[in-house]
């Protein structure tokens, strides 16, 4: 009874954070040009929800660039926290592993890979200390034939994107 009254609760107020957010979003982009200080309630607000999306972000079927890189804009615009980066930094980290192991030694796949690649890149930007090492060891495990497979053996696209995820996972390309 008392999860129930407090998931409504929770809920509402998950509802009222995105209103505020989304019903105030210019006012607050003006406040912060003008260099007027944002009422706390606002910060809380953009917090809460640019977490919300984060952790949602993660839990989506496909990694689009273009909204983790909003979502990198929104949290260096406004200078907010990660809160549950814990929670987070495990969600990320499973899901960028999911679309690797889903990558395939094909040209077909190449933007799949450079989709990973970005968004490695992305989450550094937001200094989110994703622990890759399910990532590193399946990339040392496949390195060989995601290197040497005939279809990608001299495709020069596929090649420098290896290269790029080799160094993003701190890891030997060859």
């Amino acid at each position: 009874m008392l999860r129930d009254i407090t998931e409504r609760s929770l809920g509402d107020i998950k509802r009222e954070f995105r209103d505020i957010y989304n019903g105030n979003y210019q006012l607050m982009s003006s406040m912060l040009k003008s260099e007027i200080p944002l009422p706390e309630a606002y910060k809380a607000a953009i917090q809460y929800v640019l977490n919300d999306d984060l952790e949602q972000f993660f839990r989506q079927p496909q990694l689009d660039t273009r909204m983790l890189q909003h979502l990198v804009d929104e949290f260096q615009k406004w200078g907010v926290s990660i809160t549950s980066s814990s929670e987070i930094e495990l969600l990320a980290g499973q899901r960028l592993f999911r679309v690797q192991k889903d990558l395939r030694p094909d040209p077909s796949h190449t933007e799949g890979l450079t989709r990973l690649v970005n968004s490695i890149r992305l989450l550094r930007q937001l200094k989110l200390p994703v622990n890759l090492w399910k990532s590193q060891n399946l990339f040392c495990e496949r390195r060989e034939v995601m290197r040497k497979s005939i279809p990608i053996a001299a495709d020069n696209a596929w090649q420098e994107q290896i290269d790029a995820l080799a160094d993003l996972l701190e890891v030997e390309s060859f």
